[in-house]
């Protein structure tokens, strides 16, 4: 498994950023990051497609791979198998109310338990973005199955790996028992 990561700063300041809206431009980032994964040739010949709700595959091969963005990073994992990643920008929200309505019953109070802002505050994105990893890992998104399910505890099947070298983000990966990461790419070469 290789994570890739993009700094939209850098992206947009290269050849290959000539979208004008930010949805646009994030789209063109992790399909640069995934051209560059897969390879020019590769890339041009692989066939596209999404599942029933909307998680996009490459039809007929062996590589799985997961886009996500937040802030100023794009990040993308390729993996031997099923895989779903999250980036998170710790920025302020309101918190409370939304680990209140989405959060299964542990997290909540696990959540609630945790001492002091800093560390609601690190709790509350590493369940969310745990959660939102494992929605994509499923290729659900945030379905009811996703959000009654507590990701603080070891699901069958799967595991999580979090990456935080990242200031002021969460990234969560999730992936089968047999996943490691291989390879971690901060792509600035060729921008």
């Amino acid at each position: 498994m290789v994570l890739y990561i993009l700094d939209m700063n850098r992206f947009e300041q290269s050849k290959y950023c000539t979208e004008l809206s930010k949805h646009k431009k994030h789209h063109a980032a992790g399909q640069y990051l995934l051209r560059r994964a897969l390879g020019e040739e590769a890339y041009e010949q692989a066939e596209f497609a999404k599942n029933e709700h909307g998680k996009p595959y490459i039809v007929g091969t062996p590589i799985h791979y997961n886009i996500s963005h937040s802030g100023q990073y794009v990040v993308l994992v390729t993996a031997n198998s099923e895989v779903g990643v999250d980036v998170q920008e710790k920025k302020s929200l309101r918190m409370d109310a939304i680990a209140r309505r989405f959060f299964e019953k542990e997290e909540w109070q696990a959540y609630g338990e945790a001492n002091g802002e800093e560390e609601r505050e690190k709790l509350f994105f590493y369940i969310w973005c745990r959660k939102e990893a494992y929605g994509k890992y499923l290729g659900t998104g945030l379905n009811t199955e996703v959000l009654q399910t507590n990701v603080l505890v070891e699901i069958e099947n799967v595991q999580f790996i979090e990456y935080e070298a990242v200031e002021g983000y969460q990234i969560s990966i999730c992936c089968g028992k047999d996943e490691n990461i291989e390879e971690v790419i901060s792509v600035f070469e060729g921008l």
